[in-house]
């Protein structure tokens, strides 16, 4: 019988696959295992908003992250999200709420928010001042004054419709307006951040002359002015796989690096839990659905064999493992996502000792 793979899915090993190794696939799997940046660069694949699936090229501050990770127990990455995104009331976007439709400003947008049932929190700032991450869009910082958690409402991406997460309003910033080929305009603060047709990012302050990406295509800036003024901006933070929407038609940001990091992990470990945690739990599975998109571009020789494989959680073979979950007292509760170097008080008689679970998990197997 032919392999259909896992649950028929040629794309997923099933557990227990044999596999034929050549020398230079063991060469090549020995270099992936010690080498997280050239596992990610040879063979991790990415969704990309213009370019669709395509291998993933990692910024220097990637490569940075991803090596403090890879070479330390415990690390805290401070990252912005959506920081990038601040434009004033009158900015246009396009919205949808069940089936309806419809183009509308960021004040208005702000005025619905008003008269619906909306959580409102307050103060909250996001801001990054970490020296491993060097793009624009993870050292902006923003002072949001209100900050509204949404649920019901979708922003127009070059993906189509994407949910909003939360709608933010910031402490007055010193406002810009950019002029476009096209003949659009923005106003937004000066550092604002658009996307250049090659992916990259620019502040409006400093983007004359850029080519941006916007809804019909590059457009080229032709001028960009200093108001003299401040005044309160907008910003919206959208669940989705790029993290991006458009603004009077303008492109503007904002994660590949977990990607890296995890698949990394729980392919050359044994018996690792991964907990992906976020204030809902839609947004920890669109990680985990990028994660697993991901592996299934992978060889089959690199795979483990597939356990488990749903939209909340992945298992391998090796006894590695990957949940999805919102970030609740309760969510991964009794999951035990430990390291296996994590000591645990053994009883043995009358006496007690410590020992580290990857020995537990190690003897147990050589008794098999």
């Amino acid at each position: 019988m032919s392999d259909t793979g896992y649950l028929g899915n040629p794309m997923l090993k099933r557990g227990g696959t044999p596999i034929e190794w050549s020398p230079d696939m063991l060469k090549e799997y020995m270099k992936c295992a010690d080498d997280p940046i050239y596992f990610a660069e040879q063979y991790i694949k990415i969704v990309h908003v213009d370019h669709g699936f395509i291998p993933i090229e990692m910024y220097d501050f990637q490569k940075d992250i991803v090596n403090a990770i890879s070479k330390n127990r415990r690390v805290v990455v401070n990252a912005s999200r959506q920081a990038g995104k601040c434009v004033s009331v009158d900015t246009l976007i396009k919205i949808k709420m069940g089936d309806i439709v419809s183009e509308i400003t960021m004040g208005g947008l702000h005025e619905l928010i008003l008269n619906g049932t909306y959580t409102k929190l307050q103060n909250i700032e996001y801001s990054n001042h970490t020296p491993l991450n060097n793009k624009l869009s993870s050292r902006t910082n923003r002072k949001f004054v209100e900050v509204y958690d949404i649920a019901d409402i979708h922003v127009l991406a070059p993906t189509g419709w994407e949910p909003i997460s939360h709608f933010n309003i910031t402490v007055p910033y010193r406002k810009y307006r950019v002029e476009f080929s096209s003949g659009q305009y923005l106003d937004c603060a000066d550092d604002h951040i658009l996307i250049c047709e090659d992916g990259s990012e620019v502040y409006a302050k400093d983007c004359i002359g850029s080519t941006i990406q916007s809804e019909n295509g590059p457009i080229v800036v032709l001028s960009v002015s200093d108001s003299g003024i401040k005044e309160t901006m907008y910003d919206l933070s959208v669940d989705s796989a790029d993290h991006v929407y458009y603004t009077n038609g303008i492109l503007s940001h904002n994660t590949t690096t977990a990607v890296a990091i995890i698949l990394h992990y729980i392919l050359f470990n044994e018996y690792k839990t991964v907990a992906l945690l976020a204030n809902k739990a839609a947004s920890a599975t669109e990680i985990l659905s990028r994660i697993q998109l991901a592996y299934e571009a992978l060889p089959s020789w690199l795979q483990q064999g597939i356990v488990t494989w749903n939209k909340g959680s992945m298992e391998l073979e090796n006894g590695c493992k990957v949940l999805a979950a919102a970030s609740s007292s309760s969510s991964i509760r009794g999951k035990s996502c430990v390291t296996g170097d994590t000591r645990v008080c053994i009883e043995d008689g009358d006496d007690y000792y410590f020992v580290e679970i990857e020995k537990i998990i190690n003897k147990a197997n050589s008794s098999k």
